[in-house]
C-alpha cells in the first residue's frame, strides 16, 4: 500500500510552504504558525484515516476470511452493523426487499470460515478518530488489530553537529496536538520558531515513513498466511 502515503507526501507540501514564509515575514509569523500547527494536524489525522481505510481495502483484495484478520477488525465490523441497524432499525433492516439483507451477511464473520471479507461495504465501514493525540491514533489503528503500532515507531533522530538528539515520536504528536488544542478553543499565539515547525514538519513525516512500513509488513504476514 502507498497510496495513502503518497497523498500526505503531496500534501505536506502546503504546510512546508506556510514555514517558508515565515522566513520573510517575521512581522506576522504568529499567524502563519497557528495556520501552520492546524494543518500539521490535519494533514496527520487524514493520513491515519486514509491509511486505515487502504489497510483494509487491501484486506479486502486478498479474499480474507475470519481466519486470517485480527479479531479486533472482526469485532470493528459487527459493531459498524449494529450500529446501522441502530440508525435505520430494526425493522426497516429485515423488511423484504431491501438491500441490507446483502449486508447482513457480514455477521457470519462470527462462525463461518468460509465468509469473505471481500464482500464487506467498505464504504460504509469508516473509522474515525474520536480522541486527541497519539491516544486518538492509537485508538484507530487498535480497530484494525494494531494497537501498539504508534508506541513501537523509533525515535526521531536529528544530528547536531557531533551530539545525536533523540525525539519521541508519541511525545511530539501530544504536543502538536496540545499546541493545536490551545489555538482553536483559546486563540493562542503559540510560541515556536521556524526551526519547531520545521522538526515538527520532519517528526511527522518520519511518523508516515514507518507507520506505513509496518501496515505493509503486516499486509504481507496475512498474505501469507493465505497461501
Amino acid at each position: 500500500m502507498h497510496e495513502s502515503k503518497d497523498k500526505f507526501a503531496k500534501s505536506i507540501k502546503e504546510v512546508e510552504y506556510l514555514n517558508s514564509i515565515c522566513k520573510k515575514e517575521t512581522k506576522y509569523d504568529y499567524i502563519f504558525f497557528k495556520a501552520i500547527i492546524l494543518l500539521l494536524s490535519a494533514k496527520l489525522e487524514k493520513f491515519v484515516k486514509d491509511s486505515t481505510k487502504e489497510y483494509i481495502n487491501e484486506l479486502i483484495s486478498y479474499n480474507v476470511t475470519n481466519k486470517n484478520i485480527p479479531i479486533k477488525l472482526i469485532k470493528e465490523i459487527i459493531n459498524n452493523e449494529l450500529k446501522k441497524i441502530e440508525d435505520i432499525t430494526l425493522d426497516n433492516y429485515i423488511a423484504p426487499n431491501k438491500q441490507h439483507k446483502k449486508r447482513a451477511k457480514v455477521f457470519s464473520l462470527i462462525w463461518d470460515d468460509t465468509y469473505h471479507l471481500s464482500e464487506l461495504n467498505v464504504d460504509e465501514f469508516l473509522i474515525s478518530i474520536s480522541k486527541n493525540g497519539s491516544n486518538g491514533i492509537k485508538e484507530v489503528y487498535s480497530k484494525i488489530g494494531l494497537s501498539n503500532i504508534i508506541f513501537s515507531i523509533p525515535d526521531y533522530c536529528q544530528f547536531d553537529g557531533f551530539t545525536q538528539i533523540n525525539y519521541s515520536v508519541v511525545n511530539r504528536i501530544d504536543y502538536i496536538i496540545y499546541l493545536r488544542n490551545n489555538i482553536i478553543h483559546e486563540d493562542v499565539n503559540p510560541i515556536i520558531t521556524y526551526q519547531d515547525n520545521e522538526l515538527n514538519i520532519r517528526i511527522i513525516k518520519h511518523f508516515v515513513s514507518k507507520v506505513n512500513q509496518k501496515l505493509n509488513h503486516s499486509l504481507k504476514l496475512i498474505k501469507k498466511s493465505i497461501l
